[in-house]
């Protein structure tokens, strides 16, 4: 495997972990640990099969577009307009989502931090990121993406001290299907693909190897 895939991997796995991979520890809570697991597991498989399955739409598709210009190309323009109705509102809720708890996070790392002052910080990073172009923004979600590990190893450690082998079985099963959209949401990364192909330049040996670990990652 190539610096580039590797690199191109971790592109992917930060676009996907998320607001919906914090959200899985709830849903094991209240359904159940292997439920749970049950649902990442095929969830993870459909969703490396979309992913593959959009990479080769956009690797034969000669012109470049975005999700949407995809969608209208080989669906319609009136799906695109779905998509884009449906997309906005996921994108929406996600920023949402993310700027709830990136707030919170930065408030409770740095005390004297407000919640307001917390989301003018992550607008900012957000803004110049944006700014400095989509190379320099990949190479920030790999960063990104290594330190998060790295600190989810850390706490995993940390934790397991408190760990007790019955929090394993226990779930209510009125909430057996709560983890299904939690996991395909902490999963799911179709947006980040058309811009992983421009990463590597149309290089189809690449980017299939990128795809599958990226998605297999989180």
């Amino acid at each position: 495997m190539t610096p580039k895939t590797l690199r191109g991997a971790l592109y992917l796995a930060g676009f996907i972990i998320g607001a919906g991979f914090f959200g899985l520890p709830f849903a094991a809570r209240e359904a159940g640990f292997f439920v749970t697991l049950t649902f990442l597991v095929l969830g993870l498989g459909l969703v490396i099969l979309i992913h593959l399955a959009f990479g080769e739409i956009v690797l034969r598709t000669k012109e470049e577009y975005g999700f949407f210009g995809y969608v209208e190309k080989y669906l319609g323009r009136d799906m695109r307009n779905f998509a884009i109705i449906s997309g906005m509102a996921g994108i929406l809720g996600t920023l949402l989502v993310y700027i709830i708890l990136g707030s919170n996070f930065i408030s409770i790392l740095i005390p004297f931090v407000s919640i307001k002052q917390s989301i003018f910080i992550l607008s900012l990073l957000g803004l110049v990121i944006l700014q400095r172009g989509l190379w320099f923004s990949s190479k920030v979600e790999v960063g990104g993406t290594v330190l998060l590990v790295v600190v989810l190893i850390l706490l995993s450690l940390i934790s397991f001290s408190h760990f007790e082998p019955q929090h394993l079985i226990r779930g209510s099963f009125s909430s057996i299907f709560l983890p299904y959209g939690i996991a395909l949401f902490s999963l799911i990364g179709s947006s980040a693909i058309p811009d992983l192909v421009k990463i590597f330049s149309r290089q189809r040996g690449s980017i299939r190897p990128a795809i599958i670990l990226g998605s297999l990652i989180p």
